[in-house]
């Protein structure tokens, strides 16, 4: 079983984050006796409700707005005195660390909601059910960053479908090439994230998975392509794709000079190559990968 950090996104740490602010800020009030904390706990909600809004700047200046309101207030209440500087130095430390928190949570989970939007709702190369490139890309280096903090592997595979004959019609290549990319999708793990780069090219990020297993999952994909068929054109003719297409594979796994999503992107594209430069001398799919 993962265990429940090995899971998080950047939005769960960043919801995380505020919540703790937000109990800290709360917490500080209670420096104070009498109706001081309510008020500092009011004030808090309110910074961070507002600034959810903004951007980690915006919220910044909300919650030096809620400092100067709780100053106000303790005025208004004869509790803004010399021996009250202390506690209310920690108050507003906490108010503005909570605006700047809700305003960085806010930023974090709007670009999250654009990107599973996009993706959603974008149709991709046919309407396949895959994510975009860019929401790829997006999930890639989230994935690699996460990889650096917990220390977890994480492989990216590329697929290439080559349609080497050169009488294939436009229709025949395309068919040919959703028809593996499905294929592609259907047999990814639940885990696994499949994203096109273009009409004939898709990756496969495995987190937490090393490149030995990776191989392993593209193996299946191989040999279900190996058997499919598909229909096209007005006869709806079947059609085996081994005979109009092969599959190219180039695989990379986070490691020491592939630290970053670009990194590994590139490794695995220039394995890609490698492998298609052997199809070409030997006839065939082929595949290749740089070793972890």
């Amino acid at each position: 079983m993962r265990r429940l950090t090995w899971g998080w996104t950047d939005q769960h740490a960043a919801v995380a984050l505020l919540f703790t602010v937000a109990l800290v800020s709360s917490l500080a009030g209670l420096i104070d006796g009498g109706w001081v904390p309510v008020a500092v706990a009011v004030a808090a909600l309110l910074a961070g409700l507002v600034s959810l809004s903004l951007d980690v700047w915006g919220g910044t200046v909300v919650g030096l707005a809620a400092v100067a309101a709780l100053v106000a207030v303790r005025r208004a209440g004869s509790a803004w005195t010399r021996d009250d500087f202390a506690a209310a130095a920690v108050e507003a430390l906490a108010l503005i660390c909570t605006g700047a928190a809700a305003g960085f949570t806010g930023s974090r989970l709007r670009r999250a909601s654009g990107d599973v939007h996009r993706s959603a709702w974008e149709p991709t190369h046919g309407s396949l059910g895959l994510l975009g490139a860019d929401a790829g890309m997006a999930r890639l280096e989230e994935e690699t960053r996460r990889a650096r903090r917990n220390g977890r592997p994480v492989t990216l595979a590329l697929l290439e479908i080559v349609t080497p004959a050169d009488d294939l019609s436009a229709e025949e290549r395309s068919a040919a090439c959703r028809t593996a990319a499905r294929i592609i999708e259907s047999r990814a793990g639940e885990d696994d994230l499949p994203f096109a780069l273009a009409e004939n090219r898709v990756g496969i990020i495995f987190p937490e998975i090393g490149a030995t297993a990776a191989w392993d999952a593209v193996g299946h994909v191989l040999e279900a392509c190996s058997t499919a068929e598909f229909t096209f054109g007005s006869e709806r003719a079947p059609r085996k794709l081994l005979e109009l297409a092969e599959l190219d594979v180039g695989i990379s796994q986070y490691g020491p000079g592939r630290d970053t999503w670009q990194t590994l992107l590139d490794t695995a594209s220039e394995a890609l190559a490698r492998a298609r430069d052997e199809r070409g001398a030997h006839g065939g799919s082929h595949h290749d990968g740089v070793p972890a």
